[in-house]
């Protein structure tokens, strides 16, 4: 799987959290056209737009945010069966 769509993931989720859909609808558009053959980043990308055409509850929101997490799980596991070091040091960053 190639990086590039690790970050389009994380572009995606930070869309999500701060609620900025503006940013959110631009990173699907990129998205749907780089990864179209990425079928389960497509349904995703489709998701998000129907959720933006639509009334944007709280609910709904949730629902997107746990798809597009289950979609991170999965692509960001390595062949190991473990974390790469590199989404663990994102998620879970060292306090000082």
């Amino acid at each position: 799987m190639p990086i590039a769509s690790r970050y389009v993931l994380l572009e995606i989720e930070r869309a999500l959290l701060s609620e900025d859909f503006v940013a959110l609808e631009d990173t699907v558009e990129k998205c749907k056209s780089r990864y179209s053959d990425d079928v389960k980043l497509i349904e995703l990308c489709d998701d998000i737009l129907e959720f933006l055409k639509g009334e944007k509850d709280e609910l709904a929101l949730k629902g997107l945010k746990r798809k597009l997490y289950e979609l991170m799980e999965e692509r960001f596991v390595s062949v190991s069966g473990g974390y790469d070091l590199w989404f663990i040091r994102r998620r879970w960053p060292r306090t000082p």
